[in-house]
């Protein structure tokens, strides 16, 4: 008799906990594509939805993507690292290619890369991916007789746009080799109407795209974002990391003259972000710190622009220099540095808050992180705050880790190993963050969160991955459903997208 009590009163838990669960999921099974408990993707939401690197390693980044007329598009780049150690080495002789990494896939000569971007797409319907495009490889190395290099060698944004005619087109940046390679063509913008065929937008010699060489001292390598703004269409161009002038063109597919420089001499433009009725713009400064202007786009070039952000957010005495990323997210525009990664937001009366980074004095009083978190998530090896996107109500943010940098070390690999991988966050409120993944869903060599896109089929995410290949994860909260009640079916009512993995 005497473990009568206790055994009643362990039955009693264990039905508490019974219904517990099943409230849970019930309130999961609402509908496909709703979190009503609040639930983020977590990391069993994601399946790899590609062979890596669609089946060729040295497609290393995912380094656009857009979801377009019921099917999800991606772009590459291709050999990124062996890339900046051809430039390396034609900036300061001496300098080694290729490097010493055995994981990167780099060919002895640097004229024998593999460039050639390609544009990737899935159908949802039939689960499949089809490459829709190839960059050509018809450009003559200088001074070395029978060798070519690609005309795009990565494919950095994707944007669509409708067009003066009332066309809807999908735009494509492209990226050259001309920092290494003096002497070729301008970078190029791609256009499609059926996203099938892709042609570059006209670049006649003689005209202000066609002559794209050097423009403020900055070398014109590649074309960088893509925004649309009061029915024009505004893309960056410059050095190959992405900084440079700011373009604008209210008829883009003339190509040519149609686009015209619209930002002052002097002033570098890493990301662009349309915001609470402005064209707000993110710059590089590795002295003095970046800043975030604002501009209406009104009068005559080159346009007038409102300090924001400056200083770099007053951060002393290592300051960001340059912005990454920007991103809307319920009414506020956030945005995300590089060295030190941090991550404030901008509010509709431009105020602005610190969400994670280190505490500073600024001329508006003290400012202390919000999400009560330092530096990359409180880790130093997130060099960059590097891609922004919403599903389901919830802000994810991604960086570029960079611990897998140092996977050569043979005594500090298996100190880093725990931290390689890219970091995945999640947001409700833009302040108190999820830790989603810190290690790359546990692949050490996927070291970036190059792009995420929302779509019907869940949440798409791309990595950087230089040494394998990229990898395209697809996050779908279905799978949430039937962690919780695995006998309970989604409605015939509600759509299920082909290929989820249950």
């Amino acid at each position: 008799m005497r473990y009568r009590k206790p055994l009643a009163f362990a039955v009693k838990v264990l039905a508490s906990i019974v219904v517990v669960v099943l409230f849970v999921g019930a309130t999961q099974m609402v509908g496909y594509g709703q979190t009503t408990s609040g639930l983020p993707l977590l990391p069993h939401n994601f399946v790899q939805a590609a062979p890596q690197g669609f089946g060729d390693r040295q497609n290393s980044w995912a380094w656009s993507m857009i979801w377009w007329r019921g099917k999800l598009y991606v772009g590459t780049n291709r050999n990124w690292m062996c890339v900046q150690a051809a430039m390396n080495a034609y900036a300061f002789p001496g300098m080694p290619y290729p490097p010493n990494d055995p994981d990167l896939p780099c060919p002895p000569q640097w004229e024998d890369l593999e460039l050639q971007a390609e544009i990737w797409r899935w159908t949802p319907e039939t689960d499949t991916w089809e490459r829709v495009y190839q960059s050509p490889n018809d450009i003559e190395i200088p001074d070395h007789p029978g060798k070519y290099v690609a005309r795009d060698i990565g494919y950095r944004y994707m944007r669509v746009f409708t067009e003066p005619d009332g066309t809807e087109a999908l735009y494509v940046t492209g990226v050259s080799a001309r920092s290494y390679i003096k002497g070729i063509p301008p970078p190029r913008i791609l256009r499609s109407t059926d996203g099938v065929n892709f042609e570059p937008i006209p670049q006649d010699p003689g005209t202000f795209l066609g002559d794209l060489d050097t423009i403020d001292g900055i070398d014109m390598n590649g074309f960088r974002t893509l925004k649309t703004y009061k029915g024009r269409l505004y893309t960056t161009v410059g050095r190959i990391y992405g900084n440079g002038i700011l373009l604008e063109a209210e008829d883009p597919a003339g190509g040519n003259d149609n686009f015209r420089q619209v930002s002052p001499p002097g002033m570098t433009i890493f990301e662009v972000e349309p915001y609470n009725g402005f064209l707000y713009i993110g710059t590089t400064d590795l002295y003095n710190g970046y800043s975030i202007l604002k501009t209406d786009a009104t009068g005559e070039p080159p346009y007038s622009f409102t300090p924001v952000v400056t200083n770099g957010g007053y951060r002393k005495p290592r300051p960001s220099g340059s912005v990454l990323s920007m991103f809307v997210f319920k009414d506020r525009l956030y945005v995300g540095t590089d060295r030190p990664a941090e991550l404030i937001r901008i509010n509709p009366d431009d105020t602005w808050d610190l969400i994670i980074g280190t505490p500073r004095d600024t001329p508006d009083g003290r400012k202390e992180p919000l999400s009560g978190m330092g530096d990359g998530f409180g880790n130093w090896l997130n060099w960059h705050i590097w891609r922004m996107g919403e599903y389901n109500g919830w802000l994810y943010v991604g960086t570029y880790d960079g611990s897998t940098t140092f996977h050569t070390i043979s005594w500090l690999e298996p100190i880093l190993r725990p931290y390689m991988g890219f970091d995945l966050y999640a947001s409700q409120d833009g302040v108190h963050f999820t830790k989603i993944t810190t290690t790359g869903f546990d692949h050490m060599f996927d070291c970036g969160v190059r792009t995420l896109e929302s779509t019907p089929y869940g949440l798409f995410l791309g990595t950087a991955n230089p040494y394998y290949g990229l990898r395209i994860w697809r996050g779908v909260p279905g799978e949430v459903y039937h962690t919780y009640l695995p006998l309970v079916n989604v409605s015939a009512s509600e759509t299920t997208p082909t290929g989820l993995t249950r």
